[in-house]
């Protein structure tokens, strides 16, 4: 089975890599490097810096017109992302990189207008792919959800969204809590990213900044907890929320490279 590949700008525009006239004749998206630090001969941390990717493109179109249609559009696509300074994504098997692509180099474009091959190089500062999976909740009789469950070989960072008038709305996952100190009205909506380290509020489609108004845990001895952050662990997790507001988990499987389907 080819793999299923495609771009798709930070405005949702895509651009297909496997079908209609433009197809992946090579990459290296699959590869991947940790850096490391040593100390004494002994390795003591792995990290991954800014990462490029290269894919090979060919553009194979029954027309003219439809040859001159796709290479316009693949610039067009691809270049807004840098012009804005926010990146696009690179689809693989349902796993996204975000990344921009910074080059673009092309041979036997002359012959045909039907036709070219295309180089594309991708820069990525987040070089881990990803795919949203939905937690796994259990209810108790009354519907109640009393766990969730990571079903994931590893924790996770996650996107917590809890819409629905309540007054601080929170939620308790293992032992942190999750949420903000203020009034959430019905048509409001709070998100937590832990990836982005972002805590918002979305009000009438506007994303209004609610990081000051997180949540915060002090020990009894007055030491500073913050836990809005703190990943989700693998398998089954206590939860605890109110019953005045609705809330949704998605969980991000971050893997060094695109699940092999």
């Amino acid at each position: 089975m080819l793999e299923t590949v495609k771009y798709q700008n930070h405005l949702g525009e895509e651009i297909n890599f496997s079908e209609n006239g433009i197809y992946v004749k090579s990459s290296d998206l699959h590869d991947y490097a940790w850096n490391y630090t040593e100390r004494g001969g002994k390795i003591t941390s792995f990290k991954r810096n800014v990462i490029n990717k290269k894919i090979d493109l060919a553009i194979s179109c029954e027309s003219e017109d439809a040859g001159i249609q796709k290479r316009n559009a693949l610039v067009e696509c691809c270049e807004k992302d840098v012009l804005a300074r926010q990146p696009g994504k690179i689809f693989v098997n349902g796993y996204y990189l975000k990344c921009y692509v910074t080059s673009s180099s092309k041979s036997k474009y002359l012959d045909s207008m039907k036709t070219m091959l295309v180089s594309l190089e991708l820069l990525s500062d987040e070089p881990f792919w990803v795919k949203e999976v939905e937690a796994t909740y259990t209810a108790d009789s009354s519907g109640a959800i009393t766990s969730v469950t990571n079903l994931l070989n590893h924790e996770a960072n996650f996107c917590l969204k809890i819409s629905g008038a309540t007054d601080n709305p929170t939620v308790v996952i293992g032992n942190a809590i999750y949420g903000c100190t203020f009034t959430l009205l019905a048509n409001e909506q709070l998100v937590i990213d832990s990836m982005a380290k972002d805590i918002y509020k979305l009000a009438a489609g506007e994303k209004i900044n609610a990081f000051g108004d997180r949540y915060i845990q002090y020990t009894p001895d007055g030491k500073f907890v913050d836990k809005n952050f703190k990943k989700i662990a693998a398998g089954s997790n206590y939860v605890s929320a109110g019953d005045d507001f609705q809330w949704s988990l998605t969980l991000y499987d971050e893997r060094s490279e695109p699940k092999w389907i």
